[in-house]
């Protein structure tokens, strides 16, 4: 049974789990007996967050979101059949708060044996910055198939094998690794080599159909050929395919005014999107976390990510323009991205990062100029249209609502029902949870 008094949520919630039993109901309204009747085994619940959000007056108890949660907290006493597992969830400030006091004397009432948590995605090698509060917790007898602690983990402890993300980009590092140690590479038609060495399209099966690359250790007839394709491209023009593991030697689609053109050429590691603008990313003062072993972003954004006619509705305003200075600007390559917030869409500071869809080198160095130039004015209201030209070329677009599904790591197979806009999806993502993450808490929790 789910239960939750959001009625878009529910709608998402039923168009996905089709034999679900959803009550709009407060929880407030539930009894000990209805309670006990349900004979629950597992709990998951995300109270309200507002009552302990750094950016809220922090209430907490006092506070009448908390209601729904001190309600839990007093059926969990009173009742004769007390779930086997429970799995909690929250912002960051909740474990120092009133409200998770009660909580720990409670299951310490009721015979749990748990385990808090501070846990976000980066540790998982996914490019996404949310700290937040877990909490796992089992009915004695069960016991926990690791060493539990008083103290808050802030790191796991499970087998690796879990972690699928996490292993997914230390083979992506591993193969960029070998490609700093020495070797170059040779660009070829797919017509000149087997099928098997094509490049894959990650998340969507495809087979690029323009180009691959081959290790060599030394310059040969092609490899020459290769940099002089790149020479004739221009040296401001990084590739944009944004797919596949080796998003540095790959083709990509130029488009122009006669249809697409496919152009392909070798770049060598340094010249990596991530290497370039990096001033302009506010995400990489937030959460401390290493992230250097994250998957690239571009194994998140959907296809032809940096088509200006198919993400038209997701381009940033003209008036948003002049938000510059605070803004968290991303690419492809990046392998971070701020936390998004429900206000995203709809707000620009502190809401969540933007895409930048622009691979022009030149164009990036005089954005990051601008930003050194401006970073002490903040609330400027008077732009050059010079500068105001620079922020363009950048080509800025917020994240589609799939896009940050696929970063809270939401199966393919999720979508939204139709008749919600945007903005009502922006705002439920941005009271969602990482599946990723909460999928290995309820294998720890279970195991």
């Amino acid at each position: 049974m789910a239960m939750d008094v959001n009625t878009n949520a529910n709608l998402v919630y039923k168009h996905n789990f089709l034999n679900v039993n959803i009550n709009s109901s407060a929880i407030e309204s539930l009894t000990v007996k209805k309670f006990d009747s349900l004979r629950i085994d597992m709990i998951l619940m995300s109270p309200p967050c507002q009552p302990f959000t750094r950016v809220g007056k922090q209430k907490d108890t006092e506070d009448i979101r908390t209601k729904s949660f001190l309600h839990v907290l007093d059926l969990l006493k009173r009742s004769e059949k007390c779930p086997s597992y429970i799995l909690l969830e929250n912002v960051k400030g909740f474990e120092c708060s009133d409200s998770r006091m009660r909580l720990i004397e409670t299951l310490k009432d009721c015979g749990y044996n748990f385990q808090e948590l501070l846990l976000t995605p980066l540790q998982f090698g996914i490019p996404n910055s949310r700290l937040r509060y877990f909490l796992i917790a089992k009915k004695r007898p069960l016991q926990f198939s690791f060493q539990t602690s008083e103290e808050i983990m802030v790191k796991l402890n499970c087998p690796q094998d879990w972690l699928t993300y996490k292993l997914k980009s230390e083979a992506e590092t591993q193969s960029e690794q070998l490609k700093r140690e020495g070797h170059s590479f040779i660009c070829r038609r797919h017509s000149e080599v087997k099928s098997e060495n094509s490049v894959t399209q990650t998340g969507t099966g495809a087979t690029s159909q323009h180009s691959v690359c081959k290790r060599t250790n030394e310059d040969s007839a092609e490899n020459l050929n290769c940099k002089r394709q790149k020479q004739d491209v221009g040296s401001n023009v990084i590739s944009n395919a944004a797919k596949g593991d080796n998003l540095d030697c790959e083709s990509f689609d130029k488009e122009a005014s006669d249809k697409q053109k496919h152009i392909g050429f070798c770049l060598q590691n340094s010249d990596c999107l991530e290497n370039y603008g990096e001033n302009m990313r506010q995400s990489l003062t937030e959460d401390q976390a290493d992230y250097g072993l994250c998957l690239k972003l571009h194994h998140f954004l959907e296809d032809k990510f940096d088509s200006q006619d198919l993400f038209k509705e997701y381009l940033i305003t003209e008036k948003d323009l002049k938000r510059f200075m605070v803004m968290d600007i991303v690419n492809p390559c990046s392998r971070k991205t701020c936390c998004f917030t429900k206000r995203y869409g709809h707000y620009i500071d502190g809401a969540g990062s933007l895409v930048q869809m622009s691979t022009d080198i030149q164009c990036i160095n005089e954005a990051s100029k601008l930003k050194c130039k401006t970073s002490l004015e903040q609330n400027r209201d008077q732009w050059k249209d010079e500068e105001f030209e620079i922020v363009r070329c950048l080509k800025l677009r917020y994240f589609t609502p799939r896009e940050i599904a696929n970063i809270l790591c939401f199966p393919a197979s999720f979508s939204f029902p139709e008749g919600l806009t945007n903005r009502q999806k922006y705002m439920l993502l941005g009271n969602s949870l990482n599946v990723h993450i909460v999928s290995v808490l309820l294998r720890m929790l279970t195991s």
